[in-house]
């Protein structure tokens, strides 16, 4: 069964809405990437990765390019792997115009 696709504006509300959004835990867990064996860092950047993928299960395939730069550096360190979160901005900015060309409503 292949899971049902949301429309982008509710991939975007999942994204954007709320006091704890994906937005806001990628914004407070991308500076602890730089020390992903600390204990406390470690969780955080699980707890992003799995919100980001979460977001990501339902997310419209033309959607799915940046948010999976912008889970990579995540996903990289909770597999012990190199991380690189050079083009997480550009997917950042990207992903923000795809839901602005969706009419998603951000909060002012």
């Amino acid at each position: 069964m292949t899971p049902a696709v949301v429309a982008v504006t509710t991939t975007c509300g999942m994204f954007y809405g709320g006091e704890y959004s994906a937005e806001r835990l990628v914004t407070e867990t991308t500076p602890l990437l730089e020390t992903p064996e600390d204990e406390a860092a470690a969780a955080a950047i699980f707890t992003t990765r799995e919100r980001l993928a979460a977001v990501q299960n339902f997310a419209d395939p033309e959607l799915q390019e940046n948010l999976n730069e912008i889970k990579a550096p995540f996903e990289a360190a909770v597999q012990g792997e190199t991380i690189d979160a050079s083009g997480q901005q550009e997917a950042l900015d990207a992903f923000r115009a795809q839901c602005t060309e969706a009419g998603y409503a951000f909060a002012s």
